[in-house]
Formats: C-alpha cells, sequence, structure tokens
C-alpha cells in the first residue's frame, strides 16, 4: 500500500474523519457505486476525496457562512440515485421505493424555500430552484411513508379497499380455528403471526391429529407456523387482490417514472444540489456537536514565503489534548530534540490542521487568529515503509517514497524521523541535497529528527527555521513545548529515566567521549547563536517597521493639527467678518448721538483704519509683484497654481481641487519645489471676503463661467448659506450658461429663479 493509500491514518485522523463523515445524510458505498474494490483505509481515502473536493470550494464556504446562523432541520436520510437514474434514462422504470427518495430530497428543498428568515443570497439560492408543475404534481402523489395517497388512483383506492375486506375475513377465520376446543392443547399462543408476509397460527408438533394445516416455516424453538386448509378460500382471495394491487402499482411507478425521465437535467441537478447541501448542513453539524471552528484556506501564489499561523489548534487524535501555536514564514521547518517530547505530533498537527483548511473540515482551533494557505499537494513520509515481501530496506522505502514527490510544486511535505535506517552523517549529507532541491520549488516542508547533523547543515540557510522540544532535566520529563534553536536529544538522561543502571550509563557516556560531548556542545551552541541572530534581525526589522509607521502616525497627526489651526483660523475670521456685520446693523438701530453709537462708531473706525493700513502695504508691496502661468504661489500659507492671469487679479487652484481668484499683493512665490498634486488634502485658510451677489451682465460665457468659479468658490469659504447669481432675462445664452453651471455643482444644494424685487426670471437664488 503506498503513503498516498495510509495518508490520512498516519495523520491520525480516521476516526476523525469517520465521525465527520458520519454527520452526511447521504451514506454513500462508494464500493457499489463505483465497483472499485478497496480495503479498509482506501476506502475511506476514497470517501473523503469524493466527499470533499468540491469542485466549488468558495460556494459551499459561502454557504456555510449563510447557514450558520439559521436554525434548521436535518437532511433527511437518502440512497444514492445516480445508477437508478442511469436506468431511468436507458428507458427502464424504478419502483415506488425509490421514486419516494427523490421525493424525499424535493421536498426539503421546498421546505427551505419556504423559510420566512432567509435573507440575502440564501433566499436567492432557495427561490431560483423552480420547480415543474408535474414534478409537484409527483410529489404530491405520496405520503409522509412513502405510500401512494388515497384519492390518487381510483383503481388503487378500490383494490386497497378490497383487500382490506379480504384480509378481514382471513384473520375472523383463523380466530375460528384459533378458538377450536379440540386445538387448545397445541397452541404456544393465541395471537396471529405475520409470517413473511402471511398470517398464521403457531403450534407445538402433533397439532396435525385435529387440524388440517399447511405448514409455512418453523420457530427458533421448534414450534410451527401453520395456515389451515379451512382458511384456504380467504387466502386465496387476498393473494388474487395482492397480485391485482402489485399490478397497478407497478402501473403507478411506470407513470411517475415517465415523469422523471422527462424531466432529468431538472432531477440531476437537484440531486446534486442536495449533495451540495448536505455538504454544508454536515459540516455545520459537526462544528456544533464538538464546539469546532472553521479556516478558510487563503490561496497563495508564493506558498514558499506565506506566513503559516496555526493558533490553539488540538489534534483530534489526542485525549485531553494540550493545545499548540506555531507561527513561521520561511520555507523549512527543522524541528529537534528529545524523543517522545512531541515532535511528531507536532508535525502531525500542522498536516492535519493544513488539510482540515484546504476541506473546509472544522477543527479545535482559534480561526480568528490562524493563517493557513491553501495547499495543492499535502504529503507526509513517517513510519517504516519496510516491506519484506517486496524486499525493500526501511531506509530504500523512505527513498522511493521521496523520490515520488520530488518534483511536486505548492505541496506541504512531513517527513517524520527523517534519518531513520541508515548511517546519520551519510543521511544528512544525502538530505541536505535534496531538500536544497526542493527549497528551489514552491513548498512548505517539516521535518523532525533527534539528530543533529542535518540542523547543523541546515541551519544558516536563510529558507530554515529551527525549532527545539523542550525538557524537564529536573524531572526527566518532556514539557511537549517548542523553543527556536537546536533541541539536544537527552538520550541519556532519558535512559536514567527509565531504569538504565546509572553505572551503564556512565560508561556510555565515557565511550562517547569527551570530544563528541563537545562537539555536540558546540554545534548546539553554534546553532544558538544563529538563531539568536536571526532573532535580533527579526526584532530589528519589527522595530524598524513600528517606527516606520509611528513616523507616519506623527505625520497625520501634524497634517490633523494643521488642519484644525487652518479650520479654527478661519472659523475666527469668519465670525469676525459677522461681528461686524452685526455692529453696523446695531449702529443702523441706535440714536446717532447715544452713548452706544458713539462708542461703536469709534471701535469701527479703529477697524477700518487697521484695515486701510493694511491693504496699503499689501498695495505697495504688490507693485513689484508678477506671478506667471502654471506657477506655484503661496496665497494665505496654502500652496496653489495659476491657472489664469486676468487684468488685476490671478484665478488659483488648490490641490484639493478648490478655485478662487486673488490679487498680487495676497501671494507670495512658493519656496518648496514645483510640485504636482499630491494625495494629501488640506484646507486653505484664506480670510475671504465673499459676496452675496454676482452679476454677470456684460460678460462673455468664458468670463462668466471664470465669474462664477471665483464668486462661488469665495462664497463657500465665507460660509454663505444663499448667493445670488443674475444673468438677465433677455440673454436666453447666460441663462442656459448659469443653470448647466450650478446643475453640474457638486456644492450646490439646489436654486431656483430669483424673487420679483431681486430680479425674477432674470437671476438664481442658489443654496448652498
Amino acid at each position: 500500500m503506498s503513503a498516498k493509500n495510509l495518508y490520512i491514518d498516519r495523520l491520525g485522523l480516521s476516526l476523525f474523519i469517520e465521525s465527520f463523515l458520519s454527520f452526511f445524510s447521504r451514506q454513500m458505498d462508494f464500493k457499489e457505486v463505483d465497483s472499485i474494490r478497496l480495503d479498509y483505509k482506501k476506502d475511506l481515502e476514497s470517501s473523503l476525496i469524493k466527499r470533499l473536493n468540491v469542485a466549488n470550494m468558495p460556494k459551499l464556504q459561502d454557504l456555510v457562512a449563510s447557514l450558520e446562523s439559521i436554525t434548521f432541520e436535518d437532511a433527511p436520510s437518502v440512497k444514492v440515485l445516480s445508477p437508478l437514474f442511469l436506468s431511468l434514462k436507458k428507458g427502464g422504470y424504478l419502483g415506488l421505493k425509490d421514486l419516494y427518495e427523490f421525493v424525499k430530497i424535493a421536498r426539503y428543498f421546498l421546505a427551505w424555500g419556504s423559510k420566512s428568515q432567509l435573507e440575502g443570497e440564501l433566499k436567492d439560492y432557495f427561490t431560483r430552484i423552480v420547480f415543474p408543475s408535474d414534478i409537484l404534481e409527483f410529489i404530491k402523489a405520496f405520503d409522509k411513508e412513502g405510500k401512494i395517497k388515497e384519492g390518487f388512483n381510483k383503481d388503487l383506492d378500490s383494490i386497497n379497499l378490497a383487500l382490506e375486506a379480504s384480509r378481514h375475513r382471513f384473520k375472523d377465520a383463523l380466530i375460528s380455528v384459533l378458538n377450536q376446543s379440540t386445538l387448545q392443547e397445541y397452541l404456544v399462543d393465541k395471537q396471529v403471526h405475520l409470517v413473511e408476509g402471511r398470517q398464521a397460527l403457531l403450534l407445538r408438533a402433533g397439532f396435525s391429529n385435529v387440524l388440517k394445516a399447511r405448514t409455512i416455516a418453523r420457530s427458533n424453538s421448534g414450534f410451527f407456523y401453520v395456515v389451515p386448509n379451512s382458511t384456504q378460500s380467504a387466502l386465496e382471495q387476498v393473494s388474487a387482490l395482492e397480485d391485482k394491487l402489485h399490478l397497478i402499482l407497478e402501473a403507478i411507478a411506470k407513470e411517475l417514472s415517465s415523469i422523471l425521465r422527462r424531466h432529468m437535467p431538472f432531477v440531476s441537478f437537484l440531486d446534486r444540489e442536495f449533495d451540495f447541501l448536505d455538504a454544508a448542513l454536515a459540516r455545520i453539524n459537526f462544528a456544533r456537536a464538538y464546539n469546532y471552528e472553521f479556516v478558510r484556506a487563503k490561496t497563495s501564489q508564493n506558498l514558499s514565503e506565506f506566513k503559516l499561523a496555526i493558533k490553539d489548534y488540538k489534534h483530534p487524535s489526542i485525549k485531553n489534548a494540550k493545545s499548540f501555536s506555531l507561527s513561521f514564514d520561511k520555507q523549512l521547518l527543522l524541528i529537534t530534540g528529545v524523543n517522545a517530547g512531541g515532535k511528531t505530533m507536532l508535525l502531525k498537527s500542522i498536516l492535519s490542521a493544513s488539510f482540515c483548511a484546504k476541506y473546509f473540515i472544522p477543527m479545535a482551533i482559534n480561526a480568528a487568529k490562524s493563517n493557513i494557505p491553501y495547499i495543492k499537494h499535502i504529503e507526509l513520509i513517517s513510519q517504516d515503509p519496510q516491506d519484506s515481501k517486496q524486499d525493500i530496506s526501511t531506509f530504500s522505502g523512505r527513498i522511493k517514497e521521496l523520490s515520488s514527490i520530488l518534483n511536486l510544486n505548492h505541496m506541504m511535505l512531513g517527513i517524520d524521523e527523517i534519518e531513520i535506517g541508515t548511517d546519520t552523517k551519510e543521511a544528512s549529507s544525502l538530505y541536505k541535497t535534496v531538500l536544497e532541491h526542493m527549497l528551489n520549488q514552491d513548498s512548505k516542508i517539516i521535518i523532525t529528527t533527534h539528530h543533529k547533523e542535518l540542523a547543523s547543515l541546515l541551519a544558516s540557510n536563510p529558507k530554515v527555521a529551527l525549532l527545539a522540544a523542550m525538557f524537564d532535566i529536573k524531572n526527566s520529563l518532556p514539557t511537549y513545548e517548542f523553543i527556536e534553536g537546536i533541541g539536544k536529544s537527552y538520550a541519556f538522561e532519558s535512559a536514567l529515566k527509565y531504569g538504565i543502571p546509572a553505572s551503564l550509563v556512565k560508561k556510555a557516556q565515557d565511550f562517547h567521549g569527551e570530544d563528541s560531548l563537545r562537539l555536540d556542545n558546540l554545534i548546539e551552541a553554534h546553532a544558538y547563536e544563529i538563531t539568536k541572530l536571526k532573532q535580533t534581525n527579526l526584532e530589528l526589522e519589527t522595530l524598524k517597521k513600528d517606527y516606520a509607521k509611528k513616523m507616519q502616525s506623527l505625520e497625520v497627526q501634524t497634517r490633523e493639527l494643521k488642519n484644525s489651526y487652518q479650520n479654527l483660523k478661519f472659523e475666527l475670521q469668519r465670525e469676525y467678518n459677522q461681528s461686524i456685520k452685526e455692529l453696523k446693523m446695531l449702529l443702523k438701530k441706535l440714536p446717532s448721538k447715544s452713548e452706544e453709537s458713539t462708542l461703536i462708531h469709534k471701535a469701527l473706525t479703529k477697524v477700518t483704519k487697521k484695515e486701510a493700513s493694511k491693504t496699503e502695504k499689501e498695495l505697495i508691496n504688490s507693485k513689484s509683484k508678477s506671478f506667471e502661468l502654471d506657477e506655484m504661489v503661496e496665497y494665505k500659507g496654502s500652496k496653489a497654481k495659476v491657472i489664469k492671469i486676468l487684468k488685476s487679479e490671478y484665478i488659483l487652484e488648490f490641490e484639493n481641487g478648490l478655485k478662487l481668484s486673488a490679487k498680487a499683493d495676497e501671494l507670495n512665490t512658493f519656496k518648496g519645489a514645483k510640485s504636482t498634486k499630491t494625495s494629501v488634502s488640506y484646507k486653505v485658510d484664506a480670510e475671504v471676503k465673499g459676496e452675496l451677489k454676482l452679476d454677470l451682465h456684460g460678460l462673455t460665457q468664458e468670463e462668466a463661467l471664470e465669474a462664477m468659479d471665483s464668486f462661488m468658490s469665495n462664497a463657500l469659504l465665507a460660509g454663505f448659506n444663499e448667493v445670488l447669481i443674475v444673468h438677465g432675462k433677455g440673454n436666453k445664452i447666460l441663462a442656459g450658461l448659469v443653470t448647466n453651471y450650478l446643475d453640474k455643482s457638486p456644492y450646490v444644494k439646489g436654486f431656483v429663479n430669483a424673487p420679483f424685487n431681486l430680479g425674477g426670471s432674470g437671476g438664481k437664488l442658489v443654496y448652498l
């Protein structure tokens, strides 16, 4: 038997998989279906592949996710129908029992479709299945026990009534014989027994002296089941009616079979979908029964660099298993250390978890913190493949298995005790060469060994991670825990623990020699230093990444603070402008010579002088300023690009796409590089004196568009909620231009014709 046939058993998953398969409603007999002659383990493997190698695994995973939160009835137990469908296609017909198997499937789907709690894609999945009308009538023909319902066929109803009456007469005749006084001493009991479909009496030997009857069977106790000759006439009536019943049922079966034959594409589709649904429900029920979790295997184009993470996994073959966690992104994981320290179980656990993720089988694991790739080939070389009949040694068997998968791509390979069966040093050299060849392919490799030679040869390879099984020297017990590095075999310590006299162990140590012990220690120390260096490099890389993230975070915070400052500055300026406006309005309402009006006049005069002085300085500075088209400038602390030059001002475009007009005195040459737009967004902190009204009379279309761009930008920055654009009543071109502009503007909530006193249809009142 090849390694592949023993694969599931080698992983220790046989009972686990058998338990999982028991949750399927359709218990397939693959020997019968496919005419495959397999032994037990091969049969299990065949069943597994046929059940789990789903063509559309993502669709199955999505279906499971949709069904997990729903309460549902278990699917009915259904036999395999594909061989029966083949007979049907060839012109044959199915018996009523076989036809009822399809009815169970159909009724299950109809029940799902009628569930009120279905939503979204799950609801669509079931409602898209449309049953042909005659298939629905076909389903109605059967009752819950799989028998033809009363009323479906008049002849059948008549025969059933007649047969019931005939059987009743026959039973009455039997009871009459049963009560005969001459028969009492031969009666075993006073019951009418059903034997092979016939009603009979159970009598002791010698009954023939008082009763003429025909024996139809013997009981286990040596008694006789007999049918009295006096009931023969009633029995013949029953038999005749049963023959007629059989013919009618056969005719009904042929009629119903013809309905299925007409809709074979739909029938086959529903049968396949039942298997698909059954696969999803079996997984959910299995997970619920054992509190397991699902891990979706992730597709990876580069398996060798995939960071595999398994968190809190428990191998199902171990009772009260201790959960283990593992994470490695190298291509080869080499596990060394003490015998019976858990190396083999760690290897099998990695492969088992990967296997369950591949076929989406729930398992005992922390799914949220696990990261497992989809692996095309999962292979395990373990145990002793020696076969005396084929004259294959242990080492030869190992090499034969390895050679068959030497060039496989996208493979996870596990090899347990890799150097078993031959000289350790020779095996180390050979396996080092073979493994380095396999490291050039897309693969993940996990190896266990209690020897150090191979580990020391591979320790410096950057694609290799080393893991050592820990050992409690004080109590002479393995801890079943692992650390990075090369582990000791603890052969001498284990020998003492299991009863080898200390004197013999001391002799063995002396024979092993100080040089060998020193060499072992040097190998371990060298491997430890390499591992420590790798760990330090990893920590440095992590620190570099953390530093880069912190710098990026600080930059984001700086931009956010700058934006907050600019927003606050603009808000304060807007409030200042609003306050000045309110003071002026208040001044109009106060008596001209009042104390309050005098104070407000003085304050406004002071503000006006200050602004005039500022404007004068800006005018003086602006005389020497001029800017070119596409030049990058600085406007109120923000970067912008000159996109148009007018007579007395410039049209600017900021990096966030905002456009506005500015005079030369408001601009400065941008001192940074002349860069194009970046992805960084920020707001302009300009002090804008927006206007509430724009008059377009006398402007060309191009001038009107520029004026509207500038007007709208200033209005937005000033915080206006509504503005007025006047285009005139006679100029239809400007009116259409304004309407089109406002329709496309993302800043406009809506607009209407201006009120009558503001121009009516000659203007637009715009809401921002």
